[in-house]
């Protein structure tokens, strides 16, 4: 019990985590098969986890602190002298709370690794779930995919739509090319964002690889009754690759024109992230 307090105190102290030879050090606890024991049952029990950093071998792995009641009273709590009864109503927009949120947040996407992967349509996808940490930059986590891909997630709490400004931007492109450079990826990188309640629309959100979906689309050209297209479904995840093929008349062109809005549907609507796109002027602009 007490070398289990002294492992998850000390992971408490460094959010990164620490390798097994780090933790010794750190604890004073005595290598061996005991040790060993020790980490597995607290990871068993879900008050750490073991991961690694992109491009590390496996003897590199590190532990850190999970358990967000512990993150939380180590934190916040434990030694904190204070006999205001609202310290936490005063203190709710500090700094440190903030921080605090943003951790929390991206623990929370690294335990719904499968539901981001469902929501990026890669469900099926065997992939390797990583950290990533650069000469002076990094990233929260790296979905490495058997399909020649590499979603370079930003993990990023707000309690709003989140704003892409022009700094912000700059610094996940220069993220991308270091990952890309360091990191030596031999594979394509997509940006990938998760955030509780999506982008805000403006020039730089846009960068960002989009989910466009058709739902029950039909259209007639004008002064015609026969539909061209019927009652078509389809959605293309970022990082797809599409190809449209047909007979001559089978609506090829017709559905490149409905998705650049040189016409729009006869019934159903088509979709950029969830949003119509006969509205996307008006999001752009609000």
């Amino acid at each position: 019990y007490e070398e289990a307090i002294k492992v998850i105190k000390a992971l408490s102290e460094k959010r990164i985590g620490y390798t097994r030879e780090d933790l010794l050090s750190k604890t004073g606890i005595r290598d061996g098969g005991g040790f060993t024991k020790l980490l597995k049952s607290l990871e068993e029990s879900d008050f750490i986890k073991k991961f690694r950093f992109y491009g590390e071998s496996a003897r590199k792995s590190r532990f850190r602190l999970t358990d967000n009641f512990c993150l939380f009273y180590l934190n916040f709590l434990y030694k904190k002298n204070t006999d205001d009864p609202d310290f936490w109503l005063h203190n709710q927009h500090s700094p440190s709370i903030n921080s605090w949120r943003g951790f929390s947040f991206e623990n929370i996407s690294f335990d719904h690794v499968r539901q981001i992967k469902s929501a990026l349509g890669i469900a099926g996808v065997h992939t390797e779930t990583y950290s990533w940490k650069g000469k002076e930059s990094q990233i929260d986590m790296v979905i490495d995919r058997d399909d020649r891909l590499i979603n370079l997630c930003e993990c990023k709490y707000s309690s709003v739509e989140y704003t892409i400004d022009k700094e912000y931007d700059a610094k996940l492109r220069n993220r991308q090319i270091a990952f890309i450079e360091e990191g030596k990826a031999k594979k394509s990188t997509i940006l990938t964002f998760i955030t509780p309640f999506g982008l805000k629309r403006n020039e730089y959100s846009r960068r960002i690889p989009h989910v466009i979906e058709f739902k029950n689309v039909s259209f007639h050209y004008p002064n015609t009754q026969r539909d061209v297209i019927k009652n078509v479904s389809f959605r293309i995840e970022p990082g797809e690759t599409v190809v449209l093929v047909g007979l001559n008349g089978a609506g090829k062109t017709t559905l490149v024109k409905l998705l650049t809005r040189l016409y729009d549907p006869t019934e159903g609507e088509i979709l950029l992230d969830g949003h119509n796109i006969k509205e996307m002027s008006k999001i752009l602009k609000a």
